[in-house]
Parts: C-alpha cells; structure tokens; sequence
C-alpha cells in the first residue's frame, strides 16, 4: 500500500464519489419516506371538504368561547386610498415619506413587484426589510412588544406575513405615516399557477403540508381556499407553536392537525390559522369578516394592483410613492409563468374547477375580495 500524504487522505477518487453519492442518494429516499406521512393521501381530511351547508349544521358545535371581535383585522394606523381618499390627508407627501408595506399575495406576482422593489431600495439611504416568513414575523414581534422597532428604522417591508405591522409599529421621532398596498390575481388563475408551483417546491411556506402532487386541483383549492382572505385576517398569535401550552388555540390544533406534515416540517401558518379559523367562526361570523374587509379595502391599501395590467400598477405605485417603479415594466412583460406557456392546461384545469360547487364555496371570500379589489382599481385609474 503506497503512502498517501496526510493532506490528500480525505479526497476521494472518483469511484469512491459514485459510491459515495449513492450511499447518499439512499439515504435521502429513506429519510423521505420515513419522513413523510405514514399513510397515503386517499382524501383530504373530512374538515377541508365540507360544503358551507354541512359546515352550518356544526355551527351550533362551535365554541362561543371566542367572541368576533377577536377576529377582525389589525388595520389600523394606515393611510387610506391615495385616489379615492387622499383629500382626507393633510399632507400627500405622508405616503411617500412614510413607511411602506407591500402585502405579498402567493402566486399574483409577487416576485416581480419584489424584485422591482429591490432596484431602488438596494442599500443607503434606504432601509428595507426582506420577505416576511412566518419565522421572521415572530422575531419581529418580539422588538416591537420591546418598543425597539419604529417608523424610523424601517422604510419597506414585503411579504406574506407582513398584514397588520402598521398598527403595532411604535411611533419614531420622524413622524412617520404606515400605508400597505398589494397586487391582486383572479383566484381561480392565482390557484392553478399556486397548485403547479407547489407541486415542484412543497416545502414553501405557502404550500404544504401535504405532499400537493398527491392532490387534485380541486382539494388543493379547498385545502388553501381563500388564502388572501386569511391573509388579511392574519395574526401572530395563530402561529406560536414555539410552545404550544402559549397559544390560547393550543387545544383547537392538538385535536385537528395531522399527527405529522409533508417531510416532518412544522405545519404552515397559513393552515393553522384555517384551521382556527374554521373551528371557531360560524358562517354568520365569517360573512360579518367578509363584509367588513370588503367595505374597508379602500381604507387598508393606499394603492390597488392587478398581476394582469402592471403596466398601470407600476403607474399608480410610482404616483404614490414617488418612486421610479415604472422602470420595472419592461420586466413585468418577462413574468409570463406557466399560464401564458401552457393555456391549454390552465384553460382545463380553471375549467375542473368552476364546476366544482365546493371549490366555490372555498374561494367564496377571495372572489368578492378580487371583485372588490378590480372595481377599485378601475377608479384609481380613472383619477390618476
């Protein structure tokens, strides 16, 4: 056997590597499987696809413990819509020289309004605070309770679990104004495109936590359901499962979450506060939800979009904010996605789902929200 210097005994030859990642390739097949939930995905559970008749014969069920108001939005401390109530503002310039929140919707062109974003708050003098995970939200939580966050420190935040920082965000010496907006997708088209994702990447916070290219179009429809509608009514406190003994819904999701989700992750937060959501609120409770966001859209976002027609949403973001997001068109014309490449499959999959009754009843609240949502963007349009 010939002397191998110290140096080159850790390098492997190259039949070693092949064996090597083999031995590594097997591995992570048995992890997964191991992993994974021990039975196979016959049906989604009973909860996700009752129709809203069924849900109101458990209504009666439900615990009173928990009163409405403890659901409503945190839509406080923001500026209203810059077209259709910006007069109530003494000062315009409170939008542009405030703090700005862009409410990320899951697969309405998200990431082409981030990236735009990033191409002028890259760096001094701006101050911007990254894609909110659920995760990141807690740890923001935690300065903001200390006080250690105001409107001072931060002039963006973006993402999903972004919704109600406004209304908790403590007051600099700047004096500095809040206000959100958001870009909008029709629901059916933004569930197709958000099923086709997740099946490639499950271990998105926004997919999960089933495996979903186990699923069908119409239960990974009814299994998100209305995920702007949750977006929107979003609260910290449905995500604490650091210690579940701290969640006031510790005994709602010990008796409703699947013993183990998609590759032993912790469940998504989303599904949590569904899960929440559906175990606490009558039909009454949640129309009164609806209702309420609905009539108060104009008041939570100061400006409107629609993944559609970016070329107007940059328009209208650029005339609030003052910022040159109208450079970010020629790169919104390159966010096709799968839809544009493959409208067959859309066309048959969107098709699947409109004759699906249940699949309405899930997107209910997301289609009078989007509906709401075009109607006002075709005002901001016309006072632009």
């Amino acid at each position: 056997m010939k002397n191998t210097p110290a140096a080159s005994r850790y390098f492997l030859g190259g039949r070693d590597v092949t064996v090597f990642f083999i031995i590594l390739a097997t591995c992570i097949f048995v992890m997964v499987i191991t992993l994974s939930p021990n039975e196979p995905l016959d049906s989604l559970p009973e909860m996700h696809s009752q129709s809203r008749t069924e849900i109101a014969n458990l209504d009666s069920k439900k615990s009173d413990f928990f009163p409405l108001e403890r659901f409503y939005p945190e839509d406080g401390n923001c500026l209203p819509n810059y077209f259709l109530h910006g007069d109530s503002v003494p000062d315009k310039r409170a939008y542009s020289d405030g703090v700005i929140g862009f409410q990320h919707l899951n697969k309405a062109g998200g990431m082409t309004t981030r990236a735009c974003i990033r191409d002028f708050f890259t760096g001094p003098p701006y101050k911007m605070n990254y894609l909110i995970s659920s995760p990141q939200r807690s740890e923001l939580e935690a300065h903001m309770a200390f006080g250690s966050v105001s409107t001072d420190d931060i002039d963006i935040f973006h993402g999903d679990y972004f919704f109600g920082v406004c209304q908790k965000l403590k007051q600099g010496k700047l004096n500095r104004s809040c206000s959100y907006f958001t870009v909008l997708r029709d629901p059916y088209d933004r569930t197709i495109s958000s099923y086709l994702y997740c099946q490639k990447a499950n271990l998105d916070q926004t997919c999960g936590p089933f495996r979903v290219s186990d699923l069908t179009i119409e239960e990974w429809a009814i299994l998100q359901g209305s995920y702007f509608f949750l977006q929107l009514l979003q609260k910290y406190e449905y995500c604490k499962m650091g210690d579940p003994s701290l969640n006031e819904f510790a005994d709602i999701l010990s008796e409703n979450l699947p013993q183990t989700s998609y590759f032993g992750f912790p469940h998504h937060c989303w599904y949590l506060e569904k899960i929440i959501l559906n175990k606490t609120l009558t039909l009454d409770g949640r129309r009164k939800l609806l209702d309420y966001l609905v009539s108060n859209l104009e008041n939570i976002f100061a400006v409107i979009g629609l993944s559609d027609d970016f070329r107007s949403t940059f328009k209208l973001l650029e005339k609030v904010y003052k910022l040159p997001f109208k450079k970010c068109i020629k790169q919104s014309a390159k966010n096709l996605g799968p839809q544009s490449k493959n409208k067959t499959l859309y066309s048959s999959l969107k098709e699947r789902l409109l004759r699906n009754p249940v699949v309405t009843d899930a997107l209910k609240e997301d289609v009078e929200l989007f509906r709401k949502g075009k109607e006002i963007f075709d005002k901001q349009m016309k006072a632009l």
